[in-house]
């Protein structure tokens, strides 16, 4: 049996949730029994959600330290209850772990994303950081640069890296054609699909607008999510005059999502650092990929293992903006060129899709 201690869920856009979910749905799939134990929504215990998913969903409310306390006791009391001692554990990160007693279970993993291990912790961050990743017997990092910062914290020998893998995306024709009517006018289309917050790099894209406007004139940049910079975003593309070549779509999800990834040429989201808020692998690069939309990406966190420079997509230096502006231009001016790094970032989409990267996940969580 696997548990799985996660702090949110349903999945968003990208990032932890999306991973968790994943994982408790490929393992559901390969007979393993899955519980997921998640924070209440509102202080509903159950949601419309949980009701339609093959595996169970236990969900506890409270105020945080609290809740999480709580958490971990409901989840040792379920794992008491199998007594043949074959229970594992997965937790979404180190804080998952804090309050639970290791002695409950067979195997414990836990899954580490890059931002949520501080370079420059204060003393006692350190020590609850260090104290609950000892519990684990693995730490799967989602690149060689969070497995860096996580080796700050444990030994290397816990340490190992599996970069996450994609769901065959959902599609729809009627919604698909829809969007290639909207977009059939431009003859470029850049497409970024990211909560909207500075470390995403949004606003550096929308400064090279002008540039990239005077080579293709007809250009359209499509930013698909929400988030707390969009005001200031907005206003941004209201001084430069370029509210005729950016459209905000807002967070949109599967069929709706993907319409937009079919109907671009170029994924860029050149992630900058924002204190310890650093993109530790991207996901979002892998899902255009599938499409063969080469991504433009910077060279921090853990960005450059998600594109790969000059194969599938350009990685620029993440503090000279004119590298962003002329690599956009090269994929503009050179089609061939363009063509070519998609069909490679599709071969390495689908060489992640789920169906085959779980083993590589099992080989973690569930082996002793």
């Amino acid at each position: 049996m696997l548990i799985i201690s996660t702090q949110c869920f349903p999945p968003v856009v990208g990032g932890i949730e999306s991973l968790i979910f994943s994982l408790a749905r490929e393992f559901n799939a390969n007979g393993e029994k899955v519980d997921v134990y998640a924070d209440a929504i509102h202080t509903k215990k159950s949601t419309p959600f949980d009701e339609v998913q093959p595996f169970n969903i236990r969900r506890i409310g409270g105020l945080k330290p609290l809740r999480r306390i709580l958490k971990a006791r409901q989840i040792c009391l379920q794992s008491n209850k199998h007594k043949n001692g074959g229970v594992v554990l997965l937790a979404d990160t180190w804080k998952s772990l804090e309050h639970i007693n290791r002695s409950h279970f067979k195997r414990v993993s836990c899954l580490a994303h890059g931002a949520e291990f501080p370079q420059e912790p204060k003393d006692r961050k350190r020590k609850r950081i260090e104290k609950s990743l000892s519990k684990a017997d693995v730490i799967l990092c989602n690149s060689s640069y969070t497995a860096t910062r996580v080796g700050r914290f444990v030994e290397k020998s816990k340490i190992v890296t599996v970069t996450p893998g994609i769901q065959k995306p959902d599609e729809n024709p009627e919604i698909t054609k829809h969007i290639s009517l909207l977009l059939e006018q431009h003859e470029l289309v850049l497409v970024t699909v990211a909560r909207l917050e500075k470390r995403k790099g949004h606003e550096r894209v929308i400064q090279t607008l002008p540039s990239l406007i005077s080579e293709c004139p007809t250009l359209k940049y499509i930013i698909i999510g929400d988030g707390p910079c969009r005001a200031e975003l907005m206003n941004e593309v209201k001084k430069l005059d370029l509210h005729n070549h950016v459209d905000f779509v807002g967070s949109l999800a599967g069929a709706e999502k993907n319409a937009y990834l079919i109907n671009s040429d170029i994924f860029v989201m050149p992630g900058i650092k924002d204190k310890d808020n650093i993109e530790g692998f991207g996901i979002a690069y892998i899902e255009a990929a599938y499409y063969g939309v080469p991504g433009v990406a910077n060279d921090v966190g853990g960005a450059a293992e998600a594109v790969l420079h000059n194969n599938t997509g350009l990685v620029c230096d993440a503090n000279d903006i004119m590298q962003l502006k002329e690599s956009l231009l090269r994929l503009i001016k050179e089609p061939k060129y363009r063509v070519a790094l998609g069909e490679n970032a599709r071969k390495l989409a689908t060489a992640n899709l789920w169906s085959s990267k779980i083993n590589a996940y099992a080989k973690y969580i569930l082996t002793p």
